[in-house]
């Protein structure tokens, strides 16, 4: 079936385009390199993939696409950091499009507004993407981001319910 060619073979495709930026393609793939519990991310994909599916449901409903919990959930299941934030804005693009797509429908898109942001964006996003950091480094400014979000969404939390009802 589909879903079982996918499981077998995203494996190698990650691991491919891992060494496509790296520079380093051989012959013919290599297997794929154990996290060191003995575990490959084939092993880990039925595991991945509903837990995907609940964060794209529960983020798309308000109008995220849950990058920060897809790149959580691969940092915690030993995936290669290298490929980490590709599988995360795959993942984010696919849930944001379908909100993207509505919110254009209903009317509520100005082009005016967000044309400054995509112009100013994606070169940045490109040229962040392009500067090579160490696993370790990656780890912690993803958990001290992480931890930074958590902390502003509760003092906000805190805040918003001081304020009392509103009327």
């Amino acid at each position: 079936s589909a879903g079982e060619n996918t499981r077998r073979h995203l494996p190698r495709l990650l691991q491919w385009s891992q060494r496509i930026d790296t520079g380093d393609i051989p012959q013919r793939p290599a297997r794929l390199q154990h996290d060191g519990r003995g575990k490959t991310l084939t092993d880990s994909l039925p595991i991945l993939v509903p837990l995907f599916f609940v964060t794209a449901l529960i983020y798309s409903t308000v109008g995220l696409g849950g990058g920060s919990t897809y790149l959580a959930l691969l940092i915690l299941f030993s995936i290669p950091y290298q490929t980490v934030p590709k599988i995360a804005l795959v993942c984010n693009l696919i849930v944001v499009s379908g909100g993207c797509y509505f919110y254009v429908k209903e009317g509520h898109f100005s082009l005016k507004k967000i044309l400054p942001i995509v112009i100013s964006s994606i070169p940045f996003a490109y040229l962040g993407g392009r500067i090579p950091i160490q696993k370790e480094l990656f780890q912690l400014l993803l958990g001290f981001s992480l931890l930074a979000a958590a902390i502003r969404m509760l003092l906000a939390e805190k805040a918003y319910s001081a304020s009392g009802p509103i009327g």
